[in-house]
């Protein structure tokens, strides 16, 4: 939920990594964050020309909102079961990942269950980090805004970036449940990948920071191994027959 005690963005005329340039740090997290809002400003301040061409990331920034998630639910329980099969291309790079794979037979409410479990957990604990932070997000250079302006909407805290750490969830969840189909997507590539595209995304519409969104990362995926680790399964509400 929105905190309707934040600031609303600004929108400032000059570049933002001007403005950071001149700012005297004293302890470590402060020059930790200098560093964090500098390292940010080189793509907070970038423009792409034309500007529809902003439509190639849009997809990367909203992919993780509460409408998109509902279909990612219901991929992870009803399309990804089907496409995790063994081939003859991927079962010598299948052998190299150590986790034995799941039964193609589960019933697909049980991915769905587990998926949305480790979905909560992430959401409450990124929101109890945004309070503990209590970070301002990033303002939005007037040179730079974007064609598809949500960051208006955003005005919770910015760290950690709750995106990243959904899209880590989603990305480890394959790789322990789905080991075939995560081989072929590109294995530990994959997330890299995925990762990096989600995080680019939010931080060029304004909505993090870089340090956000390795906090983000980190909480997803702590939460993706820890229910595998230590083997957290929720019943299904009903005995399947």
């Amino acid at each position: 939920m929105a905190d309707k005690n934040q600031e609303q963005p600004t929108i400032k005329p000059e570049s933002t990594e001007k403005s950071i340039t001149q700012v005297k740090t004293d302890t470590i997290n402060e020059k930790i964050d200098l560093i964090d809002r500098f390292t940010s400003s080189f793509l907070h301040d970038a423009v792409i020309k034309p500007k529809f061409l902003e439509l190639l990331v849009f997809p990367f920034a909203v992919m993780f909102n509460p409408i998109a998630v509902l279909v990612l639910v219901y991929a992870i329980g009803y399309q990804f079961p089907k496409h995790n099969y063994k081939t003859d291309k991927t079962q010598e790079q299948v052998e190299l990942y150590e986790y034995n794979d799941k039964p193609v037979n589960i019933d697909p409410l049980f991915y769905v269950i587990q998926y949305v479990a480790q979905v909560v957990v992430v959401l409450m604990l990124t929101t109890i980090t945004k309070r503990l932070f209590k970070r301002q997000r990033p303002n939005v250079p007037a040179p730079a805004k974007r064609m598809v302006d949500f960051r208006t909407k955003e005005t919770n805290g910015s760290m950690p970036s709750g995106d990243t750490a959904q899209a880590a969830l989603f990305a480890f969840y394959i790789k322990f449940n789905f080991v075939h189909l995560f081989v072929r997507l590109g294995g530990d590539y994959f997330i890299a990948k995925f990762l990096t595209l989600v995080a680019l995304a939010r931080v060029f519409h304004h909505c993090h920071f870089f340090g956000d969104t390795i906090i983000g990362a980190m909480i997803g995926f702590l939460v993706a191994f820890g229910f595998e680790f230590y083997e957290i399964v929720l019943p299904l509400p009903f005995k399947l027959a």
